[in-house]
């Protein structure tokens, strides 16, 4: 079909096959294929995409739970193999095992939307202040901006509120409970505290 187009029936046969063979509920597999179908995927792309995800994950020691897991994620598919080994790299160059590594990205495959050096300074700023295993924990922590992440850090630190987990985790609140709880808005806290350590500092692209 046309590259936006609806699949033929012998296509969504074989991706749903496909992903069956992934370890992808058929209750997941309908909303993957209308992903694919409302992004415009061409079909023959997206089956070598799904054999060549199912193919790395393997390779790295998945389970048949974590696999299904990882390969039931639409966007997921946004993203190709080299792309996920370049943030696997970043990670494990930071100090993750590969047994972190892996529960980072069966959380979900947020972190790999991320270039090289924005993930990167990421994972640097969260290692000097402690707060890694909350990443580890939920990898979604990683679609937070570092400017905002930076700021939250410093504002709670200040207040002296950054002392366990439960009050470390607060970094992550949703704008509007972080709103509530502290009475502070996060473009105030960005006018606060802007970064100003060089490592942190993102580099922007074509520079």
């Amino acid at each position: 079909p046309i590259e936006g187009g609806n699949m033929t029936k012998r296509e969504r046969f074989v991706l749903t096959a496909v992903l069956c063979d992934c370890g992808v509920s058929r209750g997941d597999i309908p909303k993957i294929l209308s992903y694919f179908e409302d992004t415009g995927r061409i079909y023959g792309t997206m089956l070598k995409q799904i054999e060549s995800l199912r193919d790395h994950f393997l390779n790295r020691g998945y389970d048949k739970e974590s696999l299904s897991k990882i390969m039931s994620d639409p966007r997921l598919y946004d993203h190709s193999v080299k792309k996920i080994i370049n943030s696997e790299n970043v990670l494990r160059s930071n100090g993750y095992t590969d047994d972190e590594i892996k529960q980072v990205e069966v959380v979900g495959s947020s972190m790999f939307g991320h270039d090289k050096d924005t993930l990167d300074k990421k994972i640097l700023f969260y290692n000097d202040v402690g707060i890694k295993n909350l990443i580890v924990r939920n990898s979604r922590n990683l679609i937070q901006g570092l400017s905002l992440s930076y700021a939250r850090v410093h504002f709670l630190q200040d207040r002296n509120s950054f002392n366990n987990d439960a009050e470390r985790m607060k970094t992550f609140c949703t704008r509007e409970r972080f709103a509530y709880e502290f009475s502070v808005s996060n473009e105030s806290l960005l006018n606060r505290y802007p970064i100003t350590e060089e490592r942190y500092l993102v580099k922007k692209r074509g520079n």
